[in-house]
Order: structure tokens, then C-alpha cells, then sequence
């Protein structure tokens, strides 16, 4: 049975590893190490599901101006999602009713805005530890401007208050808290989970320890004028190990610079 789990915050380097695969909640090196579990020491924990498998591929329309960018096809068509642990990026059309009930935990009510622009939106949900990514690669095509709206609700557990931690990785089993929700501007030929300065071209957004617990929709833009003629990936990551953290994005687009 799947667990989040609350654990004591220690000082550690990040783990980034350039391939997700296929794993179980229980850390590396918690059967052989009594020191680590002395150490990361449980607080609270709720009670998951099954682990589901790692990654999703579809294929779709490509290019900066086509391909359901804003999810109104009801599926991720044009987009690559990854994952492991619970859970996974869903498109949804209501914020009151989880996507895949089987995978939302009912602990903390699938409780996220409506979509905010048409009748689809994709999210993340979870009923246990996991990190999410949410990806497409696209030519730019010209001076270009990226525009997307995005929120998050990011849960307290057993009565202590949401809180984000931000270490240098997407690994939901670190020995350490990870609870964090990114847009990246990367590398397309970069390992899609890496953090690393010379694969992340630029950072969009990041949530950082202090964040409020809960972001409605936020439009946000980034200028891409500097990567003019180039092919780059738009990447959204979501990762939690304490509690539920449900992110959420739409009305993905690119504009002309000038507009």
C-alpha cells in the first residue's frame, strides 16, 4: 500500500536521474540504512493506491501554431506525459469531480477552479507520492511569446500547514521533502526530468518554500524571442512527497512577440 509521508527535513544533495522508471514508495536504502530512517522519521501518512506505470506518449499535430495546445480535445494529443509513484497529468472538464476517482485520494476531495478557458483543462491527481510531467516539443517559428494559465491547491496533512520544498530534483523518493510545481523552457534533447543548468534554458514558474497553499488560475507570458529558429520543450512538473499537491494548467498558446 502507497503512502504519503511526512518526514523530518536534513540537509542532502538532489537527486536528478536522467531516466524515470518504474518504482515503489519505499526509499533507496531504507532496508539497509537504519540511519536513514532514524532520520527522515515518519509524521503523519495517508493511506494510497496502487502504483500505476510510468509513462504515457501521444502523438499529435506539431509546430508553433497548431495541436491542441489548450487541451479542448479532451485528451493530451500533441503532448508526452511521464510519471511515477500515484497518479498522473489528467485532462478534466469538472473541478469537483476527479478525473479517475480509483487514483484520487477521498482524504482530500478533488476540489480544483473549472477549467479556465473552454470545457477542458489537464491537471494533476494523486492518491499517493509521485512526480508528474506534462511535455511537448515545438519549432519556434519566429519572435514568439508563450502564454498559459495555471493554479495549484496544494494540501495540508494531519493538520499542519501546506508547504512547498524546492530541492534540485523531480524524485518524489529523495530522502528529503519534495513538493513543487515548475515550468521549464528546456532542451529538447535533455533528459525530460533533468533540473540541470545546462539542459533548463530558462525557469517560467516555480513554487518555493513560503508560497501560499493555494494559486487560482494565473495567466502567465514569457517572451521565446531569444530562441527564434529554434526547437525547445515546454516542460510542466509537478512533484509531492509530503501531501497532495494538484497542479493545474490551460489555454496553453504562442503569440507573436508583438502582440
Amino acid at each position: 500500500m502507497q503512502r504519503f509521508t511526512r518526514i523530518t527535513r536534513r540537509r542532502g544533495p538532489g537527486d536528478a536521474r536522467p531516466e524515470i522508471e518504474r518504482r515503489s514508495f519505499v526509499p533507496r536504502g531504507l532496508l539497509a540504512s537504519l540511519a536513514i530512517v532514524a532520520v527522515a522519521a515518519s509524521l503523519s501518512a495517508y493511506d494510497g493506491g496502487d502504483a500505476q506505470a510510468d509513462e504515457v506518449t501521444t502523438t499529435g499535430a506539431s509546430g508553433a501554431q497548431s495541436g491542441n495546445w489548450n487541451f479542448e480535445s479532451g485528451d493530451f494529443s500533441g503532448w508526452k506525459t511521464r510519471f511515477s509513484g500515484i497518479g498522473a497529468w489528467y485532462v478534466y472538464a469538472d473541478g469537483s469531480t476527479p478525473p479517475d476517482p480509483a487514483v484520487s485520494d477521498p482524504n482530500f476531495p478533488f476540489n480544483v477552479p473549472q477549467p479556465p478557458e473552454g470545457t477542458f483543462a489537464a491537471v494533476t491527481d494523486m492518491s499517493g507520492p509521485g512526480s508528474r510531467i506534462l511535455y511537448r516539443d515545438v519549432k519556434l517559428d519566429g519572435r514568439l511569446k508563450l502564454r498559459f494559465t495555471l493554479f495549484y491547491v496544494n494540501f495540508k496533512v494531519s493538520g499542519h500547514a501546506p508547504e512547498f520544498a524546492s530541492p534540485a530534483s523531480l524524485d518524489h523518493e529523495i530522502h528529503k521533502p519534495n513538493q513543487q510545481f515548475r515550468v521549464d523552457l528546456m532542451d529538447p534533447t535533455a533528459p525530460v526530468d533533468s533540473v540541470a543548468t545546462k539542459h533548463v534554458l530558462a525557469r517560467i514558474f516555480a513554487t518555493a518554500p513560503g508560497d501560499r497553499g493555494k494559486l487560482g488560475p494565473r495567466a502567465i507570458t514569457f517572451d521565446l524571442s531569444h530562441w527564434a529558429g529554434k526547437k525547445v520543450r515546454l516542460r510542466f512538473a509537478q512533484v509531492d512527497n509530503i501531501g497532495p499537491l494538484r497542479a493545474g494548467v490551460d489555454d496553453v498558446r504562442l503569440q507573436a512577440a508583438g502582440s
